[in-house]
This record gives structure tokens, sequence and C-alpha cells, in this order.
């Protein structure tokens, strides 16, 4: 065969197999974007990351739709949207935070079905007990991954709709799987699992299965495996324990009442004051999420009575609404990391 016959007949193959051209180019491409998300996580300014992140979600969505079952790629897929929706959506825009939820579920159970297709498959209505059965034969290295970014993405959105019946009745499924990523590998992703599990007990009433002391204990596992630079973890903390050491009997004495608000504002206050001391290259690689979490605080800050903190009389809070105006509070001039806060 003439060396111009070959070229024409590799110039047909390729045009003929052009999905399988695609899939290996974006295959390829997966250490390169996992490199854009690292450089992403080290920015520390937080309106750019806003305004950049749907432009690198859109880009990562449409060539996940090249290879469509690449572990990696779809692990990394459902990351950026979650992370994205839980920083920036969920206060200030719960629709759109559920479709990016949504979109890393999807992005998940995708991955997952690269790797073991009848688990992705069957991962939302398989009975709990079988789940446990089916989890117990799940690959930790390969198949992780994606079970704890569908947990994450599905705890979200079950957090979001706590007055929707059927999303609720799902929390304990995503229990399971979290659970199980929790024993494999506690400190995946900046032990990602403990702090699901942190807001998953705190953040929720009794009702839906609260327990304080429980939630605490997987934050504390969350600071203690990053040595205290996941400021995120001590806004959580603050924002949902602290109020709970307010709570006193019924009947109780005024006395006991006001020791117990006093309790709960000092845990408040000194524990986002902590945030907004910490310095902002403590944790390089996860730059944008402690400013994520020093915005949060200083909202918190802002109005401790949103979140049923009650500060003691007589005590001044610099971080308050009316402090705001003067260049020493919240929101002053020359208060340089004042990038936006989390959710607006």
């Amino acid at each position: 065969m003439s060396r111009a016959r070959a070229c024409v007949l590799l110039v047909v193959l390729l045009a003929s197999s052009g999905c399988n051209v695609n899939k290996m180019a974006v295959d390829q491409m997966v250490p390169l974007l996992e490199q854009t998300r690292d450089d992403f996580l080290r920015g520390g300014v937080v309106d750019n990351a806003r305004a950049a992140g749907p432009g690198l979600i859109a880009l990562l969505n449409g060539l996940a739709l090249a290879s469509p079952e690449n572990p990696e790629l779809r692990a990394l897929q459902a990351e950026l949207n979650f992370s994205y929706a839980f920083a920036f959506l969920e206060q200030s825009d719960p629709a759109w935070a559920t479709a990016f939820y949504q979109k890393a579920q999807a992005a998940a159970l995708a991955g997952l079905a690269g790797e073991n297709e009848d688990l992705a498959s069957e991962l939302s209505r398989l009975p709990l007990s079988e789940l446990e059965a089916a989890l117990a034969d799940a690959d930790e290295e390969d198949e992780l991954p994606c079970l704890f970014w569908w947990a994450m993405a599905r705890g979200a959105e079950v957090n979001l709709h706590r007055s929707d019946p059927e999303r609720v009745t799902d929390l304990p499924r995503v229990d399971v799987v979290m659970e199980w990523v929790a024993s494999k590998r506690p400190g995946y992703f900046n032990a990602g699992p403990h702090l699901y599990l942190g807001m998953r007990y705190l953040s929720l009433p009794e009702s839906l299965g609260g327990e304080p002391e429980k939630g605490l204990g997987h934050l504390e596992q969350v600071l203690a495996k990053t040595r205290g630079k996941h400021l995120l973890a001590k806004v959580i903390k603050a924002q949902f324990y602290a109020p709970s050491l307010a709570a006193t009997p019924a009947g109780a004495p005024i006395e006991d009442v006001l020791a117990a608000q006093k309790r709960a504002w000092e845990a408040f206050f000194s524990g986002l004051s902590e945030v907004l001391a910490a310095p902002d290259d403590l944790w390089p690689e996860a730059a944008l999420f402690n400013a994520v979490a020093k915005q949060r605080a200083r909202e918190l800050l802002s109005d401790p009575s949103a979140n049923n903190i009650i500060p003691p009389e007589g005590v001044e809070n610099p971080y308050s609404k009316s402090a705001a105006a003067s260049d020493e509070g919240w929101g002053g001039d020359d208060d340089d990391d004042d990038d936006g806060s989390w959710g607006d």
C-alpha cells in the first residue's frame, strides 16, 4: 500500500471513530484538569472564584460527555459541582444549588458505573441491608471517590429540602454510604467523611437524627486530621454547635438561662474570631475554602441573633451590623479580606 493511500485510510478511520478519538483526548486531559482544579482552590479571592467557577464547571461538564464513564474525570466533575454550590449558592439561590448538587450526583454515578455498573444502577434503590452488603464488596481504591461525592451531594440536597419527605427519607441511605467511606478512608478529601457527618449530626434537628455531641466529635476529627487548618470546620462548629450550648431545661432559673446564653456566645464569638485571625497562607492548597470560611464567619458575627445566639448584656460585638459602617467593623474600607460573603 502506498504512503498516500495509507494516509487517506488513516484519515477515514479517524473520522469514523471520532467519539473514540475525543474520548482518548479527554482522558489524557484529566491530569491537566486536576491541576486546573488545584490552581482554582489555591486562589484566595472569593469574588474571582465566584465569577470564574461556572465557566470552569461548564467546560468540565462538556468534556465529561466525551468520556462519560471515566471515574477520575467524573469524580472531578462531581467535586467541582458540589463545591461551587456549597460555597456560593446554598443561601442565595437554593434552586441553582440543587441543580449543581444533582449534576454532581449524576456525575458520581456515571463514574461509579465505569467501575461497578451494578452498584451504580442500584445505589439509589437498594434496601439498606442489601446496600451495606453491596458496599462490603466495593473496591476502596477505584469506587470510593465517586461514592464519596455522591453522598456529599445527595446529603447537601436533602439538607436544602428538609420539608420534602421523599428527599428526607433518603438520608439513612446517604449515611450508610458515607459511614462506609469513613470506615475505609476517614482522611479522604481533607477528612471529608468526618466533615459530612459533623454537619449531618449538628445541623439537623433531633427529629431527623441530629446529635450535637456526635457531630462535634466528627468536626474535631476534621480539625485533628488537618492540623487545625480547616477553617470551614471551625465555622460549622461555631454555627451549629455553639447554639446547642444555650439549651436549658424548661423552667430553669433565669441565672441558668443567662449562664447558658453566655457559654453559647463565648463559643460562637471565640470560634469565629479565631477564623478571622487565621493567616491567609494558613493552608495554601485550600486557600479558597479558607477565604470562604472567613466570609461566612463575618456574616455570622454580623447578626448573631439570626443564629439563635444572644450576646450577654454589656458585651460589645465589633462585627455587628451597627459597627459595619465604621472602619473598624465588618465591611469597613480597610478590611482587605471582605471579598463578599458565602452565599451572596
